[in-house]
């Protein structure tokens, strides 16, 4: 059945009244002051999903902290011999030029680790300037195949972080999608890369 809160197959996600999030629960007498501010949004959906009834989504600005980052440079597409050679650099990011981690180790090494994730997230705006990332607590790379296997696009973990301040509107359990190293799966990575 289509998801009537203007999700669904067939639905139109522009019908219904635009979507009223509350900070207090009359119903359950529960409030969500302290809460990160997602998790009120994501209760108002979720109560009308289970009433399926639609609504609008709220119209949010393109937050400031995206304004910095540089357009993406157009697809190359690339031959397997040029993808082999490719992938054995590190080339800065398309949107804000960092270079980045490609294996779980690297994630959590000196020569990345707290430092990196600290710059990457003080780049994309998503940790205040006056915190950091004290430490990488670990780092558990998912399945890739086999029964629990977390899909297979990319290689895919879970990075457990620590803030030198910790706050509710931060998480700490990070999800990290990244390419399959050529060296080790060549065929997944001229699939995925190539085209």
């Amino acid at each position: 059945e289509a998801f009537k809160a203007g999700r669904g197959p067939g639905s139109d996600p522009h019908d219904g009244p635009p979507l009223e999030v509350e900070m207090f629960n009359e119903e359950l007498k529960f409030s969500y002051e302290g809460y990160p501010s997602w998790v009120p949004k994501v209760a108002a959906v979720s109560r009308l999903y289970r009433s399926e009834r639609s609504f609008l989504p709220n119209q949010e600005e393109r937050p400031a902290r995206l304004l910095n980052a540089q357009p993406l440079q157009p697809h190359k597409r690339l031959t397997p011999s040029q993808l082999q050679e490719m992938s054995k650099t590190n080339l800065p990011g398309c949107l804000f030029g960092l270079t980045f981690p490609k294996t779980a180790d690297e994630m959590k090494s000196a020569e990345f680790g707290a430092e990196w994730f600290t710059k990457a997230f003080h780049a994309a705006g998503t940790l205040p300037k006056d915190n950091r990332v004290a430490r990488v607590v670990g780092v558990r790379v998912l399945d890739v195949v086999g029964f629990d296997a977390a899909g297979g696009a990319a290689m895919k973990a879970i990075v457990t972080v620590e803030y030198l301040t910790p706050d509710p509107e931060l998480h700490t359990q990070l999800f990290v999608k990244y390419p399959y190293l050529y060296e080790e799966h060549p065929s997944w990575r001229k699939e995925l890369s190539m085209y």
